[in-house]
């Protein structure tokens, strides 16, 4: 991330693969003129956010309040526990970085949504995590343990394979800001979406000048950013390709598109499923990868 402003943005919806060292998928909000962003899809050390208590993981919003770009109490998006004993399943390794400085957040606790059999770990010293996760569709939680992070939902696809996902996660002053300069106040009884849109190749890069929206209709957006920062007038994507849905009402199947003449965004299939869900207190990251 280049600035702290834009970093700020950019954390606010940050997913990223590992699985690929190469590719950033994630693009989160940056702010300067070089890095990846926070709401990182990559597939590679693009960062994802997580937190092993009754929280669904934060790693978005910049606030300090109950809501998905908040730091207060938000409602628990699914009962975890965190010693259930062995389980089989695949196994899921990552680093969870903040969004300014990009070091590593210990204590960050990242669990599996509404499936309290797979236990939930926390990141180490160094942001590093590794937990047993079921092979399919699910959803994964990054949210606050000992650190104050926004909670955070990142739907993927799991194999059985190892699988690598990174994620960067936002602090709650952060989240507040952001609400502010979009011109919003953030209400703990609905969700967030940060849809971020990825020049492929490269996941590293955003996709500038797009526009993008959710289906069902819902809350207020698409908000953007202009030049790394947080932009009520903003109309299509900055750099970092983000776009920010906010207050959502909650609720199941929401669908993400971005589009922008000339180029074909789609949902990254080998890990994003094509739906996902929004949670009341609670920052749901998707990605859409991007093709002239």
């Amino acid at each position: 991330m280049r600035a702290v402003s834009m970093l700020a943005v950019g954390v606010l919806f940050c997913a990223c693969p590992s699985e690929t060292p190469d590719g950033d998928a994630g693009v989160a909000l940056d702010t300067g003129p070089g890095g990846g962003g926070a709401m990182d899809g990559g597939v590679d050390p693009a960062d994802t956010g997580v937190a092993p208590d009754g929280d669904a993981g934060g790693g978005d919003a910049v606030d300090g309040g109950g809501d998905p770009v908040d730091g207060g109490l938000v409602e628990d998006a699914g009962a975890v526990v965190v010693d259930a004993g062995p389980v089989e399943g695949t196994q899921m390794s990552g680093t969870v970085r903040d969004f300014q400085s990009q070091v590593g957040v210990p204590g960050v606790r990242v669990c599996v949504y509404e499936q309290p059999e797979f236990p939930c770990t926390t990141s180490d010293q160094d942001g590093a995590y590794s937990l047993i996760v079921p092979p399919g569709e699910l959803v994964m939680i990054f949210d606050q343990g000992e650190n104050p992070v926004i909670p955070q939902l990142m739907p993927l696809i799991i194999g059985e394979a190892p699988f690598g996902w990174n994620q960067i996660v936002i602090n709650q002053q952060a989240s507040g800001m952001m609400f502010q300069l979009w011109g919003q106040e953030n209400d703990p009884t609905k969700g967030s979406v940060a849809v971020t849109s990825f020049v492929a190749p490269r996941e590293s890069d955003g996709l500038q000048g797009a526009v993008a929206a959710i289906d069902p209709v819902r809350g207020a957006g698409p908000f953007y950013t202009a030049n790394g920062f947080p932009s009520a007038g903003a109309s299509v994507t900055d750099t970092n390709g983000l776009a920010a849905f906010l207050n959502v009402d909650p609720g199941e199947g929401f669908t993400a598109t971005v589009t922008k003449e000339g180029w074909t965004c789609e949902v990254p299939s080998d890990r994003e499923p094509n739906s996902f869900p929004v949670v009341a207190g609670h920052l749901t990251s998707v990605t859409r990868r991007c093709t002239e």
